[in-house]
């Protein structure tokens, strides 16, 4: 099937909220997020992608994009026609699978980051943010400890449904006890062990 390749720099917009769904997009390289604006005029950060995620599964069931896509840095993209995914599905099982298990995994990954977040503190939930990055990074064969998020701290706040001060004040805690390690956006866990105790205590309060 056709597969258009993309190359974009960092503000490139990949898709708009709103814009007609015909393609799902491979992250082949770089990071992105995806991000709408809310009816108080604010932009609200909905999702931080590495290499190898798909973007625009959740313009499936609907037929419009629900977010813009905007990339964090370089980034090279394969946009695949979804009607041309589907007529070949029909035709070869290991690609009916792959297309199962990729939104299979967008429901869990869904699931589970609702389930975790909603009942943690705020130091737990950055904590386990930064534990879901760890393990993100550490299988898309980056570093697992050396974090290059790409976000502000507005950007992550966003996301974990924290303000930004909340955010710098948990960072700066786990900075002082020496859990990590932050430079500009580079995060290194010094003791990803502590960050689980921090969540596991969350969890207990």
């Amino acid at each position: 099937f056709p597969i258009a390749h993309r190359r974009l720099k960092q503000g490139d917009l990949l898709f708009r909220a709103g814009g007609d769904f015909h393609s799902l997009h491979v992250l082949n390289a770089g990071f992105a997020k995806t991000c709408y604006v809310s009816e108080d005029g604010r932009e609200r950060t909905t999702g931080f992608h590495l290499r190898g995620d798909i973007l625009g599964l959740d313009a499936v069931a609907t037929g419009t994009y629900e977010c813009d896509a905007i990339a964090l840095d370089i980034s090279d993209v394969l946009s695949i026609p979804y009607d041309a995914l589907i007529a070949r599905g029909q035709r070869d099982a290991a690609v009916a699978r792959e297309l199962h298990r990729a939104f299979g995994s967008e429901i869990r990954s869904d699931r589970e980051q609702m389930l975790s977040m909603g009942s943690l503190h705020a130091e737990g939930r950055v904590a386990a943010f930064l534990l879901e990055m760890s393990r993100r990074f550490g299988s898309r064969g980056f570093s697992a400890t050396k974090l290059q998020l790409r976000l502000t701290r507005n950007e992550i706040g966003s996301l974990i449904g924290l303000k930004l001060e909340t955010v710098s004040r948990a960072l700066s805690r786990f900075a002082r006890l020496g859990i990590i390690k932050v430079r500009l956006r580079e995060i290194e866990l010094l003791d990803p062990d502590a960050l689980r105790d921090v969540v596991v205590m969350s969890q207990s309060h």
